[in-house]
């Protein structure tokens, strides 16, 4: 035993063991598409992991020969009631449909899909033409379903789901995100620290009683489906308690060990955002001095919190807020509080009576502090090896207490913040947002930024039980693609027409993201440009105007909205793009006495028949042809008839559903050309 207790104190252990898990990680990031699963089949059955139901949308995890992501259409109201009666935790399931792979972010730097699959060990998803339900599930799930149901009875379900079920679907996450308090949703220590707390708070301390807990705990585990957090968590605690006992490591040498222990568990879990707030949080809270006053333990919690979590809220999202330094000295006490008397209220109902009004004012107070914007700060995108030398300054500080060490992570702060401003070429970004158009004009310097078109989905009118949740992500996506750029306002928005998938965006963008012009076509109004119009009258302005870039203006009158659409010629150094917007071959003919000459044609009505005529692209003879266009789309956009016209005309096409973005870096020297997909 001693020879043993030797060998795992070495230093020897502790880097065999980091060599070995760091092999395995990458070992299995090689093969991190190897599936049980054939693309070509066409049935599924398994065990219901996890399920939502968002108005006709039926989304699943089912595990069969491993998990897969389900989704369903829900196709009558009385089918919806059905499923609704049937479906629960760990009933079984059978499908029929078809096997995807799940796609990457087809726009740089944004929320990746595929990536978080894959930190949950899923491969595939499934689209279901079929379903059939099973009418039982094992013990443990009947347990979970039923509990389920009873949290669901109560008022603000949403916080005692989070809480004791890790469902977080019902709160507003990217509210929580926004203020810098959603890591407290985590199933972590906090929540293991005071399921401990009632437990030996019911329980006398013995041998029976510490049996219990452990069951309790597992119990727990199961109930929130054991993420990598709460793993952590518990690992630690009875990494603890066997440590108490032998005596093997220090607190941070068993933390180190439980790290390594759960990348075996799981390589995929670097890829979660949860998991990375964990570790790191945990890491630094051990290696770093506790402090014993409370106001000061709180300041100093909260301090090293945010100062902990820069680095990963600034690489999934390239905003951080200084205000969640005060944020989290409200929340954390509040927190404190929130989590017992829920967990109360699960025995005692009637403390949900108190309760409620605190969480109503929680909801009112998180909707506020979302609202600040003076302390938001937008952070672009920067390389790993920045953010772990930021960590070693950060921790040198902590450990040294010396102040120079914080005017270094300041200017190291500072230096990636004013990075972009560095940059001495323009950059073109015809972004992919789907069925829609969306470009965007950076200068050097990031001295201006021009928005041509947001993209937008059509929305068909719907019945009450199949209206979903709204779905910004396009947008949403947009702004953080934005933000890792360095852009922290568009100084000009134009919005070529009317057109959904050209302006569909548009609001949320206004609302969400400082916008100082905006140019609308001057046809006939739609409702989208009338409401844009009420709401922002101020801003609105007839003429696209540059300082960095020549533009030159090609409009034409016409009654069609996609023959009024604003046409530009834009031209930066010795580069020129000729943006066509939706115009057809009727506008394309009015333009012949214009120089049209150009580099890089944006095809007009994403490469529809009606445009781009042979005797217009003779006229603008471009070497590339970029056509915004959505996968599979309906429209069957791009024609055939236009591919072959570039074709002949010796004019290389770009598309987006093909390639993703677009990213087109323009010098002196000429252009470049990127997609996201030769990045990926």
């Amino acid at each position: 035993m001693r020879n043993l207790k030797n060998i795992l104190q070495s230093k020897w252990f502790f880097l065999l063991f980091f060599l070995f898990t760091l092999g395995f990680v990458f070992f299995s990031y090689f093969h991190k598409n190897d599936s049980f699963y054939q693309k070509n089949e066409t049935s599924l059955e398994g065990r219901i992991l996890e399920y939502k139901i968002d108005g006709n949308l039926l989304s699943m995890v089912v595990r069969g020969k491993e998990k897969v992501e389900v989704y369903y259409w829900i196709s009558t109201e009385k089918e919806k009631e059905d499923v609704i009666a049937k479906i629960g935790y760990g009933k079984k399931v059978q499908l029929t449909g078809t096997f995807e792979l799940p796609e990457d972010t087809r726009i740089f730097h944004t929320f990746s899909y595929k990536d978080y699959l894959l930190s949950h060990r899923i491969h595939y998803l499934f689209k279901g033409e079929t379903i059939h339900f099973s009418y039982s599930e094992p013990f443990l799930y009947t347990l979970k379903n039923k509990f389920r149901q009873y949290l669901e009875t109560f008022s603000h379900s949403e916080y005692y789901l989070a809480f004791f079920l890790g469902e977080k679907s019902g709160l507003d996450i990217e509210t929580l995100q926004k203020n810098g308090v959603s890591h407290l949703f985590a199933i972590s220590g906090m929540h293991l620290t005071f399921f401990l707390f009632f437990c030996e708070a019911i329980l006398k301390k013995n041998k029976i009683s510490s049996t219990i807990i452990t069951i309790l705990f597992c119990l727990y585990g199961f109930m929130v489906s054991f993420p990598p957090s709460f793993l952590r968590a518990f690992l630690f605690y009875f990494g603890k308690k066997g440590n108490q006992k032998y005596k093997i490591w220090n607190s941070f040498s068993l933390f180190l060990v439980i790290f390594l222990l759960l990348l075996w568990i799981n390589p995929f879990y670097l890829l979660d955002i949860g998991f990375q707030y964990s570790i790191l949080l945990s890491g630094f809270f051990l290696l770093l001095p506790v402090e014993n006053h409370f106001f000061r333990s709180l300041w100093h919690s909260s301090c090293l919190s945010f100062l902990v979590s820069i680095p990963i809220t600034a690489s999934h999202f390239y905003e951080v807020n200084v205000l969640s330094i005060f944020f989290n000295l409200l929340w954390i006490p509040c927190f404190s509080i929130l989590y017992p008397c829920c967990f109360l209220a699960i025995f005692f109902p009637y403390v949900s009576i108190i309760l409620n009004p605190l969480l109503s004012l929680v909801d009112f107070l998180n909707q506020i502090f979302a609202t600040c914007t003076f302390g938001k700060i937008v952070i672009p995108n920067t390389m790993l090896w920045v953010w772990v030398g930021y960590y070693i300054v950060l921790l040198l500080f902590f450990l040294v207490k010396k102040k120079r060490y914080f005017f270094y992570l300041l200017f190291l702060l500072f230096s990636i913040k004013i990075a972009p401003f560095w940059k001495t070429s323009a950059q073109v970004f015809f972004l992919d947002v789907g069925q829609g158009d969306a470009t965007i004009f950076v200068s050097p310097h990031l001295k201006e930024t021009i928005l041509i078109d947001t993209g937008g989905t059509v929305s068909l009118p719907k019945k009450d039980w199949e209206e979903r949740k709204p779905n910004y992500n396009t947008a949403r996506n947009m702004i953080t693609f934005f933000h890792s750029l360095g852009i922290s306002k568009i100084n000009t928005l134009v919005l070529t027409h009317g057109d959904t998938d050209h302006l569909g965006n548009a609001s949320f963008l206004l609302k969400e993201f400082p916008i100082s012009k905006i140019v609308l076509n001057q046809n006939e109004d739609t409702l989208f440009e009338q409401e844009i119009k009420k709401q922002y009258l101020q801003k609105i302005t007839k003429k696209l105007e540059s300082k960095i870039f020549s533009i030159q203006e090609l409009t034409q009158n016409s009654k069609k909205e996609n023959d009024a659409s604003l046409i530009y010629r834009i031209q930066i150094f010795q580069t020129s793009f000729l943006m066509m917007g939706d115009a057809s071959i009727d506008t394309e003919n009015k333009l012949t006495s214009y120089p049209l000459k150009s580099d890089i044609l944006k095809v007009g009505h994403h490469g529809s028949s009606t445009s781009s005529s042979a005797s217009f692209l003779k006229k603008v003879h471009p070497s590339l042809a970029i056509i915004s266009v959505g996968k599979n789309n309906i429209y069957h956009h791009p024609s055939e008839e236009t591919l072959t016209r570039l074709q002949k005309e010796h004019i290389f096409p770009l598309l987006t559903s093909e390639v993703g973005t677009i990213h087109i870096k323009v010098t002196k020297k000429g252009y470049f050309i990127h997609s996201y997909f030769a990045f990926a």
